[in-house]
């Protein structure tokens, strides 16, 4: 009972508003939106669409440089043909074997859309195609990776597969040495981590392969440090260099901590003609091998005296 009496209010409500008079007119309103649609519809318009240009080339040929995808088109005509047309926005350009030729867009673009494109943004286009050819060559992995404290890359980033195949313009297929990855991020990283990255593509070519797998093994470093004996090169009989040693410090992936020794390292100075005619008795001290699993590797001094011992 409650519910009735509170829908009789809003019933009688509604009908005090919708009136003979109301109704007329929201019919009249309706009636003159219809026409001014309909006159909208048959009146002239312009409007500009981007129409892609599809290419088809002689196999075994590429294109030296990318050609232009879209061509900008001003159409003009009724809002029911604009509305209503639904034909395809696309253009077919084929070519021959001419290593060099001049296409018409503006032409093709009037062949197929007739008195209804006003204008178009590339009236003609000029492509070079050439030879296409294939290498192999490594991918080249881009990476911004921020590790634990205390942690790091225990070897180089393992891509599988590490090599592509690239097909392309013999001219720009000559001078390809690596095909870089899109970037591959990680924070905090303390662990192994498998993942993939996609190879960054370039317009001219295309791959064998389209993404590669990563492995990145992080793990503890910890420092390490040693003395390593001095090897003196082009010393003449009797001459001695002070200190003979170096202290070396690094830090080193536990796994190697075992194995990591002063044999792994060679400290040389060089005592060429040069510098023993010098007044100065001072000699440079160069790391000359160190293995590449170890990390900020420093060592002092970085100089030596010399002297004949009598």
């Amino acid at each position: 009972m409650p519910e009735q009496q509170k829908m009789k209010p809003l019933t009688d409500k509604f009908q005090k508003f919708w009136t003979r008079d109301r109704a007329v007119l929201m019919a009249c309103i309706g009636i003159a939106l219809c026409f001014w649609f309909l006159n909208k519809l048959s009146t002239s318009f312009r409007t500009v669409k981007a129409v892609k240009m599809d290419y088809k080339i002689p196999f075994g040929k590429v294109f030296s440089a990318p050609p232009p995808q879209y061509a900008t088109v001003t159409m003009q005509g009724t809002g029911w043909d604009l509305l209503l047309g639904g034909r395809d926005e696309s253009v077919f350009l084929e070519l021959t074997e001419d290593s060099v030729q001049t296409i018409s867009v503006k032409n093709i673009i009037a062949e197929k859309f007739g008195n209804e494109a006003v204008g178009v943004n590339l009236e003609q286009i000029s492509l070079q195609i050439e030879d296409a050819v294939t290498k192999t060559v490594p991918i080249e992995v881009v990476s911004i990776i921020e590790f634990a404290k205390g942690f790091d890359l225990a070897e180089g980033i393992q891509l599988n597969p590490s090599v592509v195949t690239v097909s392309g313009p013999k001219t720009a297929i000559e001078h390809l040495t690596a095909i870089k990855t899109d970037t591959l991020r990680y924070k905090n990283l303390k662990e192994e981590v498998i993942g993939r990255v996609r190879l960054m593509p370039q317009p001219i070519f295309k791959y064998n392969i389209s993404e590669t797998e990563t492995r990145i093994q992080a793990e503890q470093f910890t420092e390490k440090s040693m003395f390593i004996p001095i090897v003196v090169k082009n010393a003449p009989q009797r001459l001695k260099i002070f200190p003979n040693k170096i202290k070396l410090d690094c830090t080193v992936a536990l796994s190697h901590y075992g194995e990591l020794n002063a044999n792994n390292f060679t400290a040389e100075a060089d005592l060429n003609a040069k510098i023993l005619n010098s007044k100065d008795n001072t000699i440079s001290i160069f790391l000359t091998k160190y293995p590449n699993f170890v990390r900020n590797v420093k060592f002092t001094p970085k100089t030596a005296e010399f002297y004949f011992e009598k």
